[in-house]
Parts: C-alpha cells; sequence; structure tokens
C-alpha cells in the first residue's frame, strides 16, 4: 500500500494512516466506554475495512477492538499477535475446516 498498491480504490481517502494491529496505553475514553480506563495496557487491532489506520502516536478504536495486555508480554509482542492469530484462526477454519469440541491433528515431519 505504502507504493501505491490499491491506490485506484483509497484515492478519495488519501492521505490515509495505514496500519491494522495496535498495543499501547489508554490515553482517553468515550462516554459509552464501560470496560476500559485511562491508563491500562492494551492490544487489538482494527477491522480490516476501517479508514483510519494504527501507524500513529495516537489511534482511535471501539473497546470491543481492544483487550487488556498481558502483563508477561511486551507492547512488541502485543501489537504483533492480532492479525497472525487472525489468519491462523481462518486457516483452522476454512481449511482445517476445525468445529467446536472437534479437534483435528496434523503431523508434518521433516
Amino acid at each position: 500500500m505504502r507504493s501505491g498498491y490499491g491506490r485506484s480504490i483509497f484515492e478519495p481517502l488519501l492521505p490515509l494512516i495505514l496500519g491494522r494491529d495496535i498495543s499501547g496505553e489508554v490515553a482517553a475514553v468515550g462516554a459509552s466506554v464501560s470496560s476500559l480506563t485511562i491508563g491500562q495496557e492494551v492490544f487489538g487491532a482494527l477491522h480490516p475495512t476501517a479508514v483510519r489506520g494504527t501507524y500513529a502516536d495516537y489511534a482511535i478504536l471501539s473497546e470491543n477492538e481492544l483487550t487488556l495486555k498481558p502483563l508477561s508480554v511486551s507492547h512488541v509482542e502485543a501489537s504483533a499477535i492480532p492479525f497472525a492469530a487472525l489468519t491462523a484462526w481462518r486457516a483452522l477454519k476454512s481449511t482445517a475446516r476445525i468445529a467446536k469440541g472437534y479437534v483435528k491433528c496434523y503431523i508434518m515431519t521433516m
């Protein structure tokens, strides 16, 4: 996207802030936010169709796009989790066809 991929789609939105994954500290909350407070460390991801991005000093996300960051995980590590986990989950659902209560085991030998 930085080099122009998707320019015809995003042209009306330019300049565009890229990025979906995020990890940081809650700086402010809206009046309807009930599960987060200022100062909490959180991580998450914007919905793929979001116009705004996370490659910025501050980003606006809804509380359902965030969760508390475990203390044992750094912000760098936490910010690498959301879309990697989503990609793995989609592979399990669509390729392995895993469902609730069902476990399939694949073993890859080298």
